[in-house]
């Protein structure tokens, strides 16, 4: 993913996602696993408050919709992430893992 700038954003080597099938007949999208293998998140203060706030808008969103959605399990292999403050200040993490169920 690139920002309008042509500056990359987020980069997934592969992801697979696990769906249930049945639940698309009750008008429910569940997902049981979704699995992201190497991701690197570069970005500055900027892109990421842009990023939370379509986030949250997208989630309010979801409230007045017919069908509901519903992920079960994050699993994340091997990611980077990167970030620069307005001060010029960087920060970077590398070989994060976690495997995340959610309540829902």
């Amino acid at each position: 993913m690139f920002d309008k700038d042509g500056n990359q954003i987020l980069w997934i080597t592969k992801s697979r996602v696990y769906l249930d099938m049945f639940g698309l007949l009750s008008r429910e999208i569940t997902i049981r696993k979704l699995s992201i293998i190497e991701p690197d998140i570069t970005a500055d203060e900027d892109v990421l408050k842009r990023l939370l706030e379509n986030l949250r808008t997208i989630g309010e969103g979801r409230k007045e919709e017919a069908s509901r959605f519903s992920l079960k399990n994050i699993d994340l292999t091997d990611g980077r992430f990167s970030v620069k403050n307005a001060d010029g200040l960087s920060y970077s993490l590398k070989g994060l893992f976690f495997d995340m169920n959610t309540k829902n």
